[in-house]
């Protein structure tokens, strides 16, 4: 019966977790293995709390700890479970020593030092190691000016147990007499400091030094000194506290906070009575407020790098930590590194390890490969050859930037092409192919123009080449250039003065002036031409009879159309009778109707009952919407003999017909009601998903297959042009937003058909409204029109005072009560005198 008892008592301490919670786990465990994000270690450490597995829990903390930063609760939470788990102490303090490099947390510190004090065995060596983790504490995070002074408090309570110790000690020695007095004289030392500083709460500790005194009947020697520093902090405490006190009116999350921060920083700056250390304290707690904000970073490391450079490699690295898809911090960290002195191989796997982020701007990914290439342009140009180094970054960069970075390419490509022609010049020493660079692949299309990139090419022709490539240079720029051409007249002119004869020089000065004249005659003819425009638009005359008879006559030419989207149509208009009026379906019809848009101009009556008929069901009528000449319109009807094939037509929505989407939607004859085809919700939509840098080979069905996986899916809408291509974007439209979350944590940034997709929640950007007048209708959103008269010439009206006749017969009171607030009626006295302007 015992044994029997025992039995059921550990029957029911034992925890078996649910079922459901084990498959939550497991599925963000292979999330996690995809897409390792901030979000997904927290679920899962939440999860593992739940299923309460410690062991499980402090292995998903340890590896949470390595891809990213932990908060201070986090932290605490971690060595909280490690101590309750019989984790050793070299083990527990491991712990605390990383978890103060993350960020300044003073609730750690407090800990930590706390936690040095249970690992004393009465050993002086112990004694002076906690000591020295204490001095660590008290260099830094205790300067915080709101909770430091608790860093302190701990320290002294340190030093007050082992005070107590040396005291109660029943030997009289002179040894521990000497003892006894140098702790004194360590806690008045560590009270001297600590109210040197500006802290919130110092003047209870002032009080409770006092109180220690009279209790231990002990006299300081240095007392009215530790006095007078006192009364001179709280002097220094009083001009920050209003800064203090406008952070503490800020929630944790508002962004009002980093508005704070930066006239704080200015002000302890300018106060020249703060120490260096205070201000980076300033620092640090910003950085932990705002550890994912670039910006702020940036600037923490520019303040170090004027001041305390033995701190910026390691601030640097905690950057990169808290903001890995930034380009600009990673190139710092890689120049620190190599200024610091770091081995070349260092610095070239920090550089790799940036260069194969996924940036999300093109321009991080250039900035990142231009530090990158110029590192081993410099070593290859000491003498060690970095040719084939330098040959397969460009190569693989070039990858990158074609299949990622589609739409910004035109402007990327160019910035990246003409560092790579430097990189073959200056680096490579192959001028040749860096010309070639610059004439096939740069200066083309709209870049053909560009003044600046011919500057550069010309100084590339300036620094390698010949005078003779020079000219051809200067030549070819002439006759591209539109704007900035007298500047490259110039350059060339002043080349030709220095490096030419007089025959070349003269030359190159007809050139110019030809150039330069027909560049004025062609700008003359496009204000000509632009003036003229301007004429007709705002001085439109009407025509008299003849020019009437002779425009009808004109119209009613028949003419052919040989080229553009209405080629090969009849433009005989006797077979279009009536087509052009609007179409009235009978009525009862209208229940039978579908309208249909975006049609391929070429796409006859034929093409349509083909499609339409033989897969949904006969059809009573089509009507094809065509214009005066008998073009299609590119919209139109069919009528359905049954109103049950209306569902089925609907169902062919964005079926290609002649290589475009052809849009179906139900007949609606009321245009106030009738909704905008691509009307879509533009509020946020949480169970929803926006999905950009698909394949544009990417079909709707693979999407469907894809986003299934993680919940119901109710449509999905794969955003295309009006030719039926893909643009590379979709939207997923789940059933639940838990679904939609899921998905959102579990897909972004993973690979979809060799393309990394990236998902958020759907929120469409909201186009400009247009308010109207609900009085007159008028359109209240235009823009004002520009007057056409100058402000020199126009003459100030005069304002005329007008006063009413108060003498007219007053109006019959209505209702027996007074109308109080209506001007009263003008009499025919009072309009008079205000057509002679009479007072």
């Amino acid at each position: 019966m015992e044994n029997e008892k025992m039995d059921s008592s550990d029957s029911e301490q034992e925890y078996i977790p649910p079922p459901d919670l084990l498959n939550k786990l497991a599925l963000v465990e292979e999330n996690l293995k995809q897409n390792p994000s901030y979000e997904l270690y927290l679920e899962k450490v939440a999860l593992l709390k739940e299923i309460k597995d410690p062991s499980r829990i402090l292995l998903a903390f340890e590896e949470f700890g390595k891809v990213f930063p932990l908060t201070s609760d986090l932290w605490l939470d971690y060595i909280h479970i490690a101590i309750e788990n019989d984790y050793s102490e070299d083990a527990v303090l491991n712990l605390f020593a990383t978890a103060v490099k993350d960020y300044l947390a003073v609730p750690i510190w407090v800990e930590y030092i706390n936690y040095t004090a249970v690992c004393l065995n009465d050993d002086e060596r112990n004694i002076n190691w906690a000591r020295n983790i204490h001095e660590t504490g008290l260099s830094l995070p205790a300067l915080h000016t709101k909770s430091g002074v608790q860093i302190w408090k701990s320290a002294i309570e340190f030093e007050k147990r082992l005070y107590s110790y040396s005291k109660d000690d029943e030997e009289n020695t002179e040894q521990n007499v000497s003892q006894t007095k140098n702790q004194i004289d360590r806690i008045v030392s560590l009270y001297h400091r600590m109210f040197s500083l500006p802290l919130m709460g110092i003047s209870d500790e002032f009080e409770e030094f006092k109180s220690w005194l009279t209790e231990e009947n002990i006299t300081a020697d240095n007392l009215n000194s530790i006095i007078e520093n006192f009364n001179n902090t709280n002097i220094k405490l009083s001009s920050i506290i209003p800064h203090e006190k406008k952070l503490e009116r800020c929630s944790e999350t508002d962004i009002y906070k980093y508005k704070v921060y930066p006239k704080y920083l200015n002000f302890v700056e300018d106060y020249m009575e703060f120490s260096i250390a205070q201000l980076q304290c300033l620092y640090e707690r910003m950085i932990e407020q705002f550890p994912i904000e670039p910006a702020v970073w940036i600037q923490y490391l520019g303040f170090l790098k004027s001041g305390d450079k033995t701190k910026v490699l390691s601030v640097a690295e905690r950057s990169v930590r808290n903001c890995p898809y930034n380009g600009k911090l990673r190139v710092e960290l890689a120049k620190i590194a190599q200024n610091s002195g770091y081995d070349e191989q260092i610095v070239k796997e920090i550089l790799k390890s940036a260069i194969e982020v996924p940036y999300e701007d093109p321009q991080q990914l250039l900035m990142v490969w231009k530090c990158f290439i110029d590192f081993l342009g410099s070593i290859h140009l000491n003498g060690n050859d970095r040719t084939s180094e330098i040959e397969e970054l460009f190569a693989s960069t070039s990858k990158v930037i074609d299949e990622y970075f589609y739409f910004h390419k035109s402007n990327t490509r160019t910035q990246f092409l003409t560092h790579w022609a430097e990189i073959k010049a200056n680096v490579l020493k192959d001028v040749e192919s860096a010309r070639n660079i610059w004439i096939s692949e740069v200066l083309v299309k709209n870049n053909k123009s560009d003044v600046k990139l011919w500057s550069k090419y010309l100084d590339l022709e300036k620094s390698f080449g010949t005078p003779e490539s020079l000219r051809e240079g200067y030549l070819k720029a002439m006759s591209s250039v539109r704007r900035g051409l007298k500047k490259i007249s110039e350059k060339w002119l002043e080349f030709e003065k220095q490096n030419g004869n007089s025959e070349q020089l003269n030359e190159a000065i007809k050139t110019c002036e030809i150039r330069l004249q027909n560049l004025g005659v062609e700008e003359m003819e496009h204000s000509e031409r632009d003036e003229k425009k301007d004429k007709t638009q705002f001085q439109k005359k009407p025509m008299n009879k003849f020019q009437q008879i002779s425009t009808r006559d004109k119209v009613e030419k028949k003419e052919v159309v040989t080229q553009g989207k209405w080629q090969n149509f009849s433009t005989d208009t006797s077979k279009l009778s009536n087509n052009n009026e609007a179409y009235m379906p009978p009525a009862g019809e209208e229940h039978r109707m579908i309208f249909l848009s975006n049609l391929n101009y070429t796409v006859t009556v034929d093409d349509i009952k083909t499609v339409f008929e033989d897969k949904v069901g006969p059809t009573e009528s089509i009507k094809l919407k065509t214009d005066f000449r008998g073009r299609s319109k590119g919209f139109g009807y069919i009528v359905y003999k049954s109103p049950e094939s209306i569902e089925l037509a609907l169902k062919m929505d964005h079926t290609v017909i002649h290589g475009r989407p052809a849009f179906v939607s139900k007949y609606n004859p009321d245009k106030n009601t009738r909704k905008h085809y691509f009307s879509y919700s533009t509020n946020l939509e949480k169970n929803k998903l926006f999905v950009r840098g698909l394949s544009f080979n990417t079909t709707r069905e693979t999407l469907m297959t894809f986003f299934s996986k993680y919940g119901t899916v109710k449509d999905v809408r794969l955003v295309t042009l009006r030719t039926g291509k893909s643009k590379g974007l979709a939207y997923i439209d789940f059933e639940t937003e838990e679904m939609a979350s899921k998905a959102l944590e579990a897909t972004n940034g993973v690979e979809l058909d060799g393309h990394k997709i990236f998902v958020a929640i759907s929120q469409p950007s909201v186009g400009e409204k247009r308010h109207v007048d609900e009085t007159t209708g008028e359109n209240l959103t235009k823009k004002p029109c520009t007057s056409f008269i100058p402000t020199s010439v126009k003459i100030p009206q005069k304002k005329t005072k007008i006063e009413f006749n108060t003498q007219t017969t007053p109006k019959p009171e209505s209702n027996g009560s007074e109308s109080s607030g209506k001007q009263p009626q003008l009499s025919n006295d009072d309009f008079r005198k205000l057509l002679l302007q009479k007072k």
